[in-house]
């Protein structure tokens, strides 16, 4: 194989694996934007049942 042909074929890969890591660097993003809304999701949970639970307290005293 000439020169000119490995070059060619190497900047294929080269190209081929730069997609690759931004395909998997965009879902890892995604991923990451999705766990944190989880997480603000239970923090509000958790919240509302403490606001309940020290009412329910209150009522007791």
């Amino acid at each position: 194989m000439s020169i000119k042909k490995e070059l060619i074929a190497a900047g294929i890969v080269l190209a081929i694996t730069f997609v690759i890591c931004l395909k998997i660097r965009a879902n890892s993003d995604h991923n990451i934007k999705a766990a944190l809304e989880t997480v603000q999701s239970q923090n509000e949970a958790l919240k509302t049942e403490l606001h309940d639970i020290k009412a329910l307290l209150q009522t007791r005293d």
